[in-house]
């Protein structure tokens, strides 16, 4: 059985990040400045997340971040008007 996070999963999730030996999986809705500490995926992970003009003139998706992210080896998608928040790690989800 699984653990139920009610506070900040944003801990948890980066540690399950950085720990993965496999290729993660990620769609989350924006990536905000500090988005590829946070989340930092390794090389052939797949991440979708909204980089839509609007998404990044309102600065909830930062190109930066998304640079950095990209340069590690991760695939980038963008999906305009996504609202998932949805996270695999060696198999270990978090939605």
């Amino acid at each position: 059985m699984g653990n139920l996070i009610t506070q900040s999963p944003w801990a948890a999730i980066s540690v399950a990040a950085s720990r993965a030996r496999q290729p993660s999986h990620v769609a989350v809705a924006y990536l905000g400045l500090k988005g590829d500490e946070l989340l930092p995926l390794s090389t052939d992970s797949k991440l979708v997340v909204d980089v839509s003009l609007s998404a990044v003139r309102a600065g909830i998706t930062h190109p930066g971040a998304l640079l950095k992210i990209h340069k590690r080896g991760v695939r980038v998608f963008t999906a305009t008007l996504l609202h998932e928040k949805v996270f695999e790690f060696d198999g270990v989800g978090f939605v």
